[in-house]
């Protein structure tokens, strides 16, 4: 019997395994990215395009809009690309179900940058 009960509470203990997981929309939202020193609005238009904007005081400046490559890595976490009009390269890894996105950038002329950042839902119907 006590070897049952233990079983079970292994079980109970690791729910990603074997359960289904609440999938988190993102194309339609809108979302902050916040790197601490600076923040992004970042409004998922599709499955394949993004717009952001710097935000300044919890404004958004000047709007850019692009495209993206977008790989499901685990439920709620994805990989991200895409290329600015400057040049900019980016690939993000955001993580949906625990709020945290890791953005590589390399400027054109400039090093390699990595940034570490907190994904805030910015719609209503987000918020928890």
């Amino acid at each position: 019997m006590k070897l049952v009960a233990f079983s079970i509470v292994i079980i109970m203990a690791l729910p990603s395994f074997g359960q289904e997981q609440i999938h988190v929309p993102i194309a339609g939202h809108k979302f902050k990215f916040d790197f601490g020193n600076f923040a992004f609005q970042i409004y998922f238009t599709s499955d394949t395009a993004l717009t952001m904007a710097l935000l300044k005081d919890e404004n958004p400046g000047p709007e850019q809009s692009v495209a993206i490559n977008k790989t499901e890595v685990r439920p709620n976490v994805y990989m991200v690309t895409w290329q600015e009009k400057n040049g900019t390269t980016v690939t993000d890894v955001q993580d949906f179900e625990k709020g945290i996105v890791y953005a590589n950038v390399t400027e054109p002329g400039k090093q390699f940058e990595h940034w570490e950042g907190k994904i805030t839902p910015l719609d209503q119907q987000m918020q928890r």
